[in-house]
């Protein structure tokens, strides 16, 4: 007989060892699975959480930040799948006291584009409302964050930090800083013109605050300029002033010379003076000459000097033209002179001739162009006499030089003679030798004007009494005559050329008179340079030109045999070659009577 017992148990045992392990290592799995997705759901906003699954009942432990964020971790896993029990073992977080602080400090350094700030802020709060005041005030810095965690602020330390910020924003470099009630400041103003505005923003500190220190540095400017206008009865001042103390000086010293004008100051304190320049004298003496303008501007730059405007008179031109030539005070130069008489109308000019005697009047625009006329009517007439009845006045029209130029060669072409220029129209009248010479100047008016410019004549033929047989002399007379002759003018010549000029024809045909006096004389026609250009060019030169006045001589019918020509190049001058003047004298044709 079978025993069944003795074979089933055996099976029956094991199956059930297998349901249980079975069983066991299945709630494993759920578990571990369970821990997953809960720590899963936790990870990215509560990591300080820990799980621990007992079967699906989840238990937490950790340090929570606050009572808010466990509450809120205990909900997260309550909705997550197949968790029955949420439970707790986690505590709350309690910070470690925070320490009042005394004195109590807080500072922020700019450098650059860097602020860095240090000392002590209250709370985790206040340092981002403080963080966002350095954002506002100074954008574009990036902040490193210094400070410590500490109780003592006094009241509203907020608004003394954001007007603080404010100053520090006027800054290129510099720094910020509170201890307690007590603030400094320090650095170098971020621009010309930002000091006024800085050194102004410490008003806007709170009234409970001590300013105990605040040492800002002026921007450097370069060009360092300063420029004061006229205008009717205002005056602006603008640039650069070295100190408040200076900047109230040259104010003082405009309302005390124009008392009477509204002044509107602009400048700006700024370092970067020359050090050879005493900015207050320098601007004064702008002001004294600026009272002698109608208008007008003096500027400084560095030691540079300006001037422009208009005067009322040729009185006051001339005061000011002297007072430049004196010098400035202060260590400045003129560098620009730009004054304006009133403007003449008609602008008028004149040039006579009567005799031996060259007359000038009527308008030149100033000391330089008084000179260039002179030397021009010296130049073309020949004369070195010359009286000159010249006044100072603007308005001269286009091409007006060249008309002055036209109408002097006209003039000394005639005899008693007188050319007028009103604007742009020439009036000339005299009296020519003869026909021809009439038409010539006739044409010359028509032709040779500059564009735009119109001429009138009133030229008579010169009265010839009847020509008597000429009294010979001896050679002591013929030398007088001909020195006699010289004395009325200059035989001209065209600029480095042996050509006779026109004008000179007159006077040559005198010196033909003379010379027909004394028959018997020979003569010699010397030519002389002044030293511009090299030896053998001025010895050719004066070679030339000798030639060209005795051929001229011999055609109007003194014999060549009577005639020598000789150069002398600069070898025998009459006055210094270092002036203009002198130059002109040395320039020349010489009659000697060869004994």
């Amino acid at each position: 007989m079978c025993n069944w017992r003795k074979w089933i148990w055996p099976g029956v045992l094991a199956v059930f060892l297998l349901t249980g392990l079975a069983a066991m290592l299945k709630a494993d799995l759920i578990e571990q699975d369970l821990a997953d997705k809960t720590l899963e759901s936790l990870k990215d906003t509560h990591g300080w959480a820990q799980v621990t699954v007992d079967g699906r009942d989840v238990k937490l432990s950790g340090v929570a930040p606050s009572e808010e964020a466990l509450g809120e971790v205990i909900s997260m896993v309550e909705d997550v799948p197949e968790v029955r029990i949420a439970a707790s073992d986690a505590t709350i977080y309690e910070p470690p006291p925070i320490p009042t602080i005394s004195p109590y400090e807080w500072q922020a350094t700019l450098d650059g584009s860097v602020v860095t700030m240090n000392g002590y802020v209250q709370s985790e709060e206040d340092r981002g409302k403080i963080i966002s005041l350095v954002e506002k005030h100074l954008s574009n810095v990036s902040i490193t964050d210094q400070t410590e965690l500490g109780k003592g602020a006094p009241d509203n330390f907020d608004i003394a930090i954001s007007a603080a910020l404010e100053i520090l924003s006027g800054l290129k470099a510099g720094k910020v800083s509170f201890t307690d009630k007590k603030f400094s400041a320090a650095g170098e103003a971020g621009a010309v013109g930002s000091y006024e505005d800085t050194i102004s923003s410490v008003s806007g500190l709170p009234d409970w605050l001590n300013v105990e220190s605040v040492e800002i540095e002026p921007a450097t400017a370069s060009p360092y300029q300063l420029s004061i206008q006229k205008n009717d009865a205002s005056l602006s001042i603008g640039g650069h002033v070295p100190s408040d103390a200076v900047k109230d000086s040259i104010l003082a010293a405009a309302r005390s010379a124009f008392s009477d004008f509204t002044i509107e100051d602009q400048s700006r304190i700024a370092r970067g003076a020359p050090e050879s320049v005493n900015w207050l004298e320098a601007s004064k003496s702008g002001i004294g000459l600026l009272t002698h303008l109608k208008s007008g501007s003096v500027a400084i730059e560095d030691d540079r000097f300006s001037i422009s405007g208009d005067v009322e008179s040729e009185e006051i031109y001339r005061r000011v033209t002297d007072a430049l030539k004196m010098g400035l005070d202060g260590g400045i130069r003129l560098a620009e002179k730009d004054i304006k008489l009133p403007v003449a109308a008609p602008y008028m000019w004149l040039v006579s001739k009567y005799g031996s005697e060259i007359t000038l009047a009527g308008h030149v625009e100033n000391d330089e162009d008084n000179a260039a006329v002179i030397e021009m009517v010296k130049r073309t007439t020949g004369f070195d006499a010359i009286k000159n009845l010249h006044g100072l006045a603007s308005g001269k029209p286009e091409a007006f030089d060249k008309a002055r130029q036209v109408a002097t060669e006209l003039v000394n072409t005639l005899y008693n003679s007188e050319a007028v220029l009103a604007d742009k129209k020439l009036t000339i009248k005299g009296e020519a030798d003869s026909e021809a010479t009439r038409k010539k100047v006739i044409e010359v008016i028509t032709t040779n004007l500059p564009p735009d410019y119109v001429g009138e004549h009133e030229i008579a033929i010169l009265n010839v009494k009847p020509i008597e047989p000429p009294k010979l002399v001896g050679k002591k007379e013929c030398q007088y005559l001909l020195n006699s002759s010289l004395a009325k003018g200059k035989i001209n010549f065209e600029v480095d050329k042996a050509v006779i000029s026109q004008t000179s024809t007159g006077l040559l045909d005198e010196i033909v008179s003379s010379a027909a006096r004394c028959p018997e004389a020979r003569i010699e026609i010397a030519g002389h340079t002044d030293s511009d250009g090299d030896d053998a060019y001025n010895q050719k030169l004066s070679e030339g030109r000798a030639i060209a006045v005795r051929e001229y001589l011999i055609k109007k019918g003194i014999a060549a045999s009577r005639l020598d020509a000789s150069g002398y190049g600069e070898s025998r001058p009459l006055q210094s070659n270092e002036t203009l003047e002198g130059k002109a004298r040395n320039r020349r044709i010489e009659f000697n009577v060869i004994e």
